[in-house]
């Protein structure tokens, strides 16, 4: 959405959040891999779809770019069925944009680290999408997390191993 409010308590949640992760984990920040190529080559990016199954079919550097972002979409928005007009394919172009930007950030990191087993939580979404895919096409095992809040203050994760619990 672009409000600068949200990104600012993202970015402040992330801080606290790095401060309770166990000393052993490695945290890092996706920007310190970014490369002017990189802006490059997402900006020159345009998609052709005309409807949601073509979105879902979307894909980019062996990500499914389309069906993350369609997912996170819907979980926002509750809609399924959006109407593809000229301010939809504005918001969405950019939406799409920015998960090749991301995947090409988690290319990077994970060809520069080389990690033997990769983590995230929900990988329907955009956020995780790339994570996912990536680490499918390059045989790296992973974990996915899911969380489900119960009545009346718990929550229960699921854990499933190179696959997501749906």
């Amino acid at each position: 959405s672009k409000n600068k409010s949200l990104c600012y308590l993202c970015r402040r949640f992330a801080r606290k959040m790095e401060k309770l992760i166990s000393k052993g984990i490695k945290v890092i920040p996706v920007n310190a891999y970014a490369t002017d190529a990189m802006h490059e080559e997402v900006n020159k990016l345009t998609f052709d779809y005309q409807t949601v199954k073509d979105i879902k079919k979307l894909e980019f550097h062996h990500v499914r770019i389309g069906y993350g972002c369609m997912s996170a979409y819907i979980t926002c928005t509750r809609n399924n069925d959006p109407l593809i007009d000229d301010e939809f394919r504005t918001y969405f172009d950019d939406y799409l944009r920015t998960m090749c930007y991301q995947t090409l950030l988690h290319e990077a990191i994970i060809d520069q680290e080389k990690p033997e087993h990769i983590s995230f939580f929900n990988g329907r979404t955009s956020e995780a999408r790339s994570a996912l895919n990536i680490a499918e096409w390059k045989h790296i095992d992973f974990t996915s997390c899911e969380c489900r809040f119960l009545f009346p203050h718990t929550s229960a994760k699921r854990y499933t191993h190179n696959s997501l619990s749906h």
